[in-house]
């Protein structure tokens, strides 16, 4: 006889990049629920964060995490304020993509974006930002 196990409550629920106050309300309503101890958010710049922070409390929930991107690369989180905000209102903060999106990792090389044709070529069809940085030929 198996019995499977019910999970009773979550750690955290969590949206990431989205910044509306119903979805906050939303995720505060599953913590005073009990169906989650805190609420997670992602990918705000410092302003945002602070707004999320602000809706989630005044429905009655803490936010408990605030992931985003953090590597050699990508230091924004640390020069733009962001793991300062979340220090100020207890948020733990959490890092991803320590190999920035896989930039560091050694594959994306120049022969690699060579072996994609004419994609890793013409950088004028590539996406903006770091994404499109790796199939860039050096």
């Amino acid at each position: 006889l198996r019995r499977r196990a019910v999970l009773q409550e979550a750690e955290s629920y969590g949206l990431g990049f989205l910044q509306d106050p119903a979805v906050y309300r939303g995720l505060a309503a599953c913590v005073t629920r009990g169906l989650a101890r805190g609420v997670g958010l992602s990918n705000l710049g410092p302003r945002g964060l602070r707004r999320g922070v602000d809706a989630v409390n005044a429905a009655g929930a803490p936010v408990a995490t605030h992931q985003t991107q953090f590597s050699l690369l990508c230091r924004a989180p640390l020069e733009d304020g962001s793991f300062d905000v979340a220090d100020d209102c207890g948020v733990t903060s959490v890092g991803y993509s320590p190999l920035c999106l896989g930039l560091l990792s050694g594959r994306y090389t120049a022969a690699y974006a060579a072996a994609l044709g004419r994609r890793g070529a013409d950088a004028s069809r590539l996406p903006n930002g770091i994404r499109g940085f790796l199939f860039r030929t050096q």
